[in-house]
């Protein structure tokens, strides 16, 4: 049986990459259907990630951990390995498996490939970092095909030296089919959690943004605005709030919420990552703060405004932004470090209702998607 490989930091307590591992591998497996998936993850050294390789992060099946170095010894009895995640292309050492380890060691006639990889916050132009920029290149060169989910990836890949072929491609969570039975549970947690039925559902996810003081005044406009749309509403509305990852302890920054949101409801129990992603889909509108949140509501075509707090002066971009560029939908784009008044992008998504549709657009990012996995397969001669 073909054994296929499957690396990214999968373990880690964030819904956006246990979504991108279940998303890849159905879709590989609906192009090769009778191979043996093997899930992989490296026991990263940050405090935060808190790893768990169960079935949980996994999905449906456990992940195995492997060392965060150059050792990939792992690796050698896999007949393709797809390197696929979130941000990976990282010049952390720790993060040197998703280059392929020492990739100058690594043996070409084993495929292996980067299925949608991010640069986050990567920046080119540091001399100091020179031995990691070769490492990006070489790994490149190794790679049978070599994709990525961003335009500023695309630059980092170049600004590192590698000339050969490279695909940007829409990010792979897109394409995700979640289990039907995941519904029932998702409903049965908003009816605990205090819905009621037929209530306009705004759904609200906060970061780490509301601690800093520079984002205060946008936070007082924020929760001002979206009391205002509660109370003005000729329809019920509840304002539901719930963590989408626990990464930064984002339970706890719910309840720096709360107060400012007087009869909002809080999602308490802990949720699986397809869970997270239907409870986004049950939403009328939803404010979300992470990057894969935004794109859990794009692809169930849920009107939604992002928070974005990726931005850094290392790189004049962020993942966020790349995102929404991409797909035209500045309207819908907040940051709590550029603005002092969110009022009128959450009152005109809000107030747009029904009118704003994303599924042009999801099924362009699905069609190009498709055709990445099929390249991918074809590369790594499967």
């Amino acid at each position: 049986m073909t054994r296929i490989g499957f690396l990214g930091a999968f373990s880690i307590d964030n819904a956006g990459d246990a979504l991108l591992n279940y998303a890849g591998r159905q879709a590989m497996r609906a192009l090769v259907p009778d191979a043996e998936h093997v899930v992989f993850a490296p026991q990263l050294p940050h405090g935060f990630c808190a790893h768990d390789f169960g079935r949980e992060r996994g999905i449906d099946q456990p992940i195995v951990p492997v060392p965060a170095s150059e050792d990939m010894r792992w690796a050698a009895d896999l007949d393709a390995l797809v390197i696929g995640s979130g941000g990976l292309i990282q010049l952390d050492p720790s993060f040197r498996p998703f280059l392929l380890g020492d990739p100058s060691a690594w043996d070409p006639a084993r495929p292996a490939a980067w299925s949608a990889l991010c640069s986050q916050n990567q920046p080119w132009y540091l001399h100091d970092d020179q031995g990691g920029y070769e490492a990006v290149r070489v790994c490149c060169e190794r790679l049978r095909y070599v994709s990525v989910r961003s335009r500023a990836t695309e630059t980092f890949v170049r600004r590192c030296g590698y000339t050969g072929d490279l695909h940007v491609v829409p990010d792979p969570a897109i394409l995700l089919d979640v289990p039907a039975a995941v519904d029932a549970e998702v409903d049965e947690v908003l009816r605990a959690s205090g819905v009621l039925p037929g209530h306009r559902l705004i759904g609200v996810t906060i970061g780490t943004s509301i601690e800093d003081p520079r984002a205060a005044t946008f936070y007082r406009g924020l929760f001002a605005t979206l009391n205002q749309l509660r109370a003005d509403s000729p329809v019920p509305v509840q304002i539901v709030l719930f963590p989408w990852s626990y990464l930064r302890n984002d339970p706890r920054l719910l309840e720096l919420a709360l107060p400012h949101l007087p009869g909002a409801l809080v999602v308490r129990p802990r949720l699986g990552a397809l869970a997270l992603w239907r409870l986004v889909g049950k939403m009328s509108f939803y404010v979300a703060s992470r990057y894969h949140a935004m794109v859990t509501a794009f692809a169930q075509d849920v009107p939604f405004v992002i928070l974005d707090e990726n931005l850094s002066d290392l790189v004049a971009t962020s993942k966020t932004r790349e995102f929404i560029v991409d797909q035209g939908l500045e309207a819908h784009y907040l940051s709590p470090f550029l603005t002092t008044n969110p009022a009128w992008k959450l009152e005109g998504v809000f107030h747009a209702g029904d009118r704003v549709s994303f599924a042009p657009a999801i099924a362009a990012c699905r069609e190009r998607l498709r055709a990445h996995y099929a390249r991918m397969v074809r590369a790594l001669g499967l």
